[in-house]
């Protein structure tokens, strides 16, 4: 098992200015398994880290079931009080049998007192975590969830149970009352008016929301309801993919292409959405 972290390290000298002479950084490549590491150090303190990007690439599946434990232990021991950008992304394949209750996001932002303001996985939490984590993040402007849009995407509909994460966080008060970007990638259908209900709630603080579905979308008014929220100044952009009564017309019209001008992979991906 190897674990590799590509991180992003940068201290802010003002906005948008970053001066590598304040820089903190840590192992890139730390030892398997960490508890050796772990126990033989103390909190790694990182007093001027302000994002950090932790990918994990396992190509044996049957191995990579240690990577939880790695992901929670890095996480144990960093204490970054300037950390504002916060990714976590694995590619180790099907997580979603771990106990990922584990992953001590809360007791990371809490040890840092530490100010989020972005958040990034494709790790499938539960609600209760994620919610944990979020009412201690009040400061966070930026919340993705999910993998990336690409012709590979799978259903990773996460928090679990989906439903209450979006009932909860629906009203500002209780969570990320300043949230501004909310992006879902690998939704299911089913939860359209709760999406939208939380968008209409969200109104005065939220611009935008980006949502990837993995099925089409049946409301035939989702178009309209939508509009509605970009009339009142919110960026919507819903994706998913083609009616697939509609997909055999699809075909034919691609496969009157010519081999020259077939579109790549990409960008047959891209022809066979819709957005609403």
């Amino acid at each position: 098992m190897q674990t590799t972290i590509c991180q992003t390290i940068r201290s802010s000298l003002g906005k948008n200015r970053f001066n590598s002479g304040y820089t903190d950084s840590f192992p890139r490549a730390l030892p398997s398994p960490l508890h050796s590491w772990h126990n033989g150090w103390p909190i790694l303190s990182l007093p001027h880290l302000n994002t950090l990007n932790l990918e994990f690439h396992c190509e044996d599946l049957v191995r990579s079931r240690a990577a939880l434990p790695e992901i929670r232990e890095i996480l144990c021991v960093v204490k970054a009080p300037m950390l504002e950008y916060l990714s976590i992304t694995s590619t180790i394949g099907k997580v979603s049998s771990y106990d990922l209750t584990q992953i001590p996001l809360t007791l990371l932002v809490e040890r840092s007192g530490c100010r989020l303001s972005s958040f990034s996985t494709n790790l499938p939490m539960t609600t209760n975590a994620m919610v944990d984590f979020l009412r201690a993040s009040p400061s966070l402007l930026n919340l993705k969830l999910g993998g990336e849009l690409s012709h590979r995407m799978t259903p990773e509909e996460f928090p679990h149970p989906f439903a209450d994460f979006l009932q909860l966080l629906t009203s500002p008060d209780g969570m990320c009352p300043i949230l501004e970007d909310l992006v879902f990638v690998g939704c299911m259908t089913g939860h359209e008016e709760s999406l939208i209900t939380l968008a209409e709630a969200r109104m005065k603080t939220l611009k935008c929301m980006e949502m990837a579905f993995v099925s089409f979308i049946e409301d035939p008014n989702i178009s309209l309801k939508l509009q509605a929220l970009r009339e009142q100044g919110m960026f919507v952009s819903w994706i998913s993919p083609r009616d697939p009564r509609r997909q055999d017309e699809a075909n034919r019209l691609m496969d009157s292409h010519s081999s020259a001008q077939r579109p790549d992979d990409e960008d047959s991906f891209s022809y066979g959405l819709v957005h609403y």
